[in-house]
């Protein structure tokens, strides 16, 4: 679904959802009213979250107090007080590696180069079933993800974790790793064992931040 800005600009300023900038009067210097914003089914995005520049045009589930730099694919979920820097990449669909062969001739119906060459051989093309369902990717609370990272679908990012700019990140990553790498590896951990599961239990994203900065952080 897609809505004019002008008609979304009021329920995004009352919501508290940031577009353009960190500042209600931000989205003047990015976005005209009769700019279509696009808006994924199911979702679901927190007050005090920010789209930088031009990355409003998409609307994410972001949690609070998260912020992204990149325009982000409808099929990441994001949760709180996480950063995205620009130019996080998806990987695209998979291939059927168990096959024979791992072209999209043999599956993809609606393919250009298929069509001419049954109008050209005057034979009917044969493809095979094969799903291409996109796999969601799930971001935790807290993630510091850098610049030029590319995920791979259906992917786990924990609470905590970190991944270094350039990463290419093709498994799930365990709550606050450190990753980096192609493909990406752990670094190391940011805390002790210990304390990683102290994190977890207190789950502190819960609360605001202005409670949170009650405390030594």
């Amino acid at each position: 679904m897609k809505i004019a800005f002008g008609e979304l600009k009021p329920l995004l300023q009352a919501q508290r959802i940031f577009v353009g900038g960190q500042t209600l009067a931000c989205s003047h210097a990015f976005y005209r009213d009769d700019l279509s914003i696009e808006i994924p089914e199911n979702l679901a995005t927190e007050a005090y979250t920010t789209y930088w520049g031009r990355c409003g045009e998409r609307l994410a589930s972001l949690g609070a107090f998260s912020y992204t730099r990149t325009l982000l694919p409808a099929l990441i979920n994001v949760g709180r007080y996480t950063s995205i820097a620009d130019r996080l990449q998806v990987l695209g669909d998979r291939h059927p590696l168990e096959w024979a062969s791992a072209s999209p001739v043999f599956y993809a119906h609606h393919s250009g180069v298929m069509a001419t060459l049954a109008a050209d051989s005057g034979r009917t093309n044969q493809f095979y079933p094969f799903a291409k369902t996109p796999r969601p990717i799930t971001i935790g609370n807290d993630v510091w993800i850098g610049q030029n990272v590319t995920l791979a679908q259906g992917i786990t990012i924990g609470d905590g974790a970190v991944i270094a700019a350039n990463a290419l990140v093709v498994k799930d990553v365990a709550p606050y790793a450190i990753v980096g790498g192609n493909p990406a590896k752990i670094i190391r951990m940011r805390f002790s064992e210990a304390i990683i599961e102290q994190l977890m239990a207190l789950r502190w994203w819960r609360y605001s931040a202005q409670d949170i900065a009650g405390y030594p952080v």
